[in-house]
């Protein structure tokens, strides 16, 4: 998350014109986009936002940690995260396992395609 904050500290964005897009560990599965996360402290994304990402065929969840976009939420501009997940969590995340040969370029796709359909109308 050091390159999140150091990159949204050095922007003045306009939360009126601006949506932060995060994609965190894609390629695994379902694509899923966060309602809220973090764990005793949730940071909910607004709902017009949320609901976009139904739109663009993503299935809402709720995640007990943190992803990096949720800085750009805490700073006050409109943020979604985008992941994916398989059987209720992240195969292959942070282990030897996750490897090229490991990641789905479908889902990999679906990810970027439904983040391409959420900028346009956003």
């Amino acid at each position: 998350m050091g390159g999140m904050g150091a990159w949204i500290e050095a922007q003045e964005l306009d939360p009126e014109r601006t949506l932060v897009l995060g994609l965190d560990t894609i390629g695994s599965g379902e694509p899923v986009v966060l309602e809220a996360e973090g764990g005793l402290w949730p940071v909910r994304y607004r709902e017009q936002d949320v609901a976009a990402a139904e739109r663009a065929g993503l299935r809402r969840w709720r995640l007990g940690a943190w992803t990096d976009p949720v800085l750009a939420a805490l700073r006050g501009l409109p943020t979604l995260s985008i992941l994916s997940v398989r059987d209720g969590g992240f195969p292959n995340y942070h282990l030897p396992s996750d490897t090229p040969a490991n990641v789905d370029i479908g889902c990999v796709e679906a990810c970027v395609n439904a983040a391409e359909t959420i900028a346009v109308s956003a």
